[in-house]
């Protein structure tokens, strides 16, 4: 594989909608990595079946929330960069040259940039649906991908726990990753804002509880040329 890279991403009760966005990795991005850091925080053991029947390594980690998976899975990380992704995302066109740009250019954190939203106040983040880490700088200046301190005292802990009951007003909120960008800002390490919906990917928002016909109809055609792909044995720990 080409670069020194592990793919992280957190599950929660979506055994068929991980497995699918993992084929679509490798179908499309298999010269990349095949290093893999899966942060599993269902309620049940449907995925973790679904997983250990294709040998895919991951952790478990039940009950927890996606904040607290992505921690993990960067704790754990043992490469120099990662690309978080959600599992609801199947990938399009293949990311080498944008991701050698990455690198190349020491860009510490990479993705969409998004601020205000539905009449709330926000901090920007990076959406993480898909972003490029340099795990390497993150460490070394001590930045966790959550401050849950900030988090606590602009009452933004519904948008961590998929709760909407967070209030509205003059008060600028933290959105999932935030924190996060904010800190990587302070430390003046480079962060690059490219959008990857729909030219390298397609993010199907809330594949884990949509009913949406349209859009499940929509994902089945977008996955039916990788629905009999074999990802059994490709992936190894990262």
């Amino acid at each position: 594989m080409s670069f020194d890279i592990t793919l992280i991403t957190c599950s929660y009760d979506t055994p068929k909608v991980t497995l699918t966005m993992l084929k679509s990795w490798k179908h499309i991005n298999y010269n990349i990595t095949n290093k893999l850091l899966l942060i599993d925080n269902s309620t049940n053991e449907d995925t973790a079946e679904l997983l250990h029947e294709s040998n895919i390594p991951f952790y478990r980690n039940p009950n927890s929330l996606h904040y607290q998976g992505v921690e993990l899975g960067l704790k754990l990380c043992r490469t120099k960069y990662a690309i978080l992704v959600d599992t609801d995302v199947i990938f399009k066109n293949n990311i080498t040259k944008e991701i050698q740009y990455f690198i190349d250019n020491d860009i510490t954190l990479a993705g969409e940039e998004i601020g205000d939203s539905c009449g709330w106040l926000m901090h920007p983040r990076i959406h993480p649906y898909f972003s490029f880490i340099n795990v390497e700088n993150i460490k070394n200046n001590k930045i966790m991908y959550t401050n849950i301190n900030k988090v606590i005292s602009t009452e933004s802990q519904g948008f961590y726990t998929m709760k909407s009951d967070v209030p509205k007003g003059k008060v600028r909120r933290y959105d999932v990753g935030a924190t996060f960008y904010e800190d990587i800002s302070s430390c003046n390490l480079k962060i690059f804002n490219i959008k990857m919906n729909p030219r390298y990917l397609s993010h199907y928002l809330a594949m884990s509880w949509q009913s949406n016909s349209n859009t499940i109809s929509n994902y089945t055609k977008d996955t039916a040329n990788i629905a009999n792909l074999s990802i059994k044995d490709w992936y190894i720990n990262g």
